[in-house]
């Protein structure tokens, strides 16, 4: 019989993927509607390919949240198809530990931007291989300020719709 045993560095890095879903879905569910007039759902699926986040609204406006994460200050993979996924509906939310993923009561840094907005400031890198595409970590955190640890784009997007 095969058995699944976790390491002490693996089993911090697991609750605090927990740690941070628990506080991405309090900032979306609890916090940030008491701002506005929406109440959203928020949905986890795991470390799987497609759909991380998806929020709908009492109004069934539906947003969907791509979450790419990195430990330390290195550029973020979006995917291998050599092109960087883009709908109205569609955000990506770039978190960065800043090499500090194991300590628990580390909040990262959370940068919630619409695919949209990354997609026409062509704002992504395709790696030589023609299909990695990177969003790079600089030029996230030297010009996207105005979308660093808030949700009010995703606020905007869902009153309007």
């Amino acid at each position: 019989m095969n058995t699944l045993t976790l390491n002490t560095q693996d089993n911090a890095i697991e609750k605090r993927r927990c740690k941070l879903q628990y506080e991405f879905s309090l900032r979306i569910s609890v916090n940030e509607p008491s701002k506005s007039r929406w109440k959203g759902r928020v949905s986890f699926f795991g470390n799987k390919k497609g759909v991380d986040i998806i929020v709908k609204t009492q109004a069934n406006a539906i947003a969907v949240v791509e979450v790419k994460g990195v430990n330390k200050r290195n550029d973020w993979m979006i995917g291998n198809n050599g092109k960087l996924p883009t709908a109205s509906n569609l955000f990506y939310a770039f978190v960065c530990f800043h090499g500090r993923i194991s300590e628990l009561t580390f909040t990262a840094d959370i940068w919630l931007i619409p695919s949209e907005k990354l997609g026409e400031l062509t704002q992504h890198v395709i790696n030589r291989n023609g299909k990695t595409v990177y969003v790079r970590y600089s030029l996230i955190n030297n010009y996207y300020g105005d979308y660093k640890n808030t949700f009010e784009v995703l606020n905007e997007y869902l009153e309007m719709h």
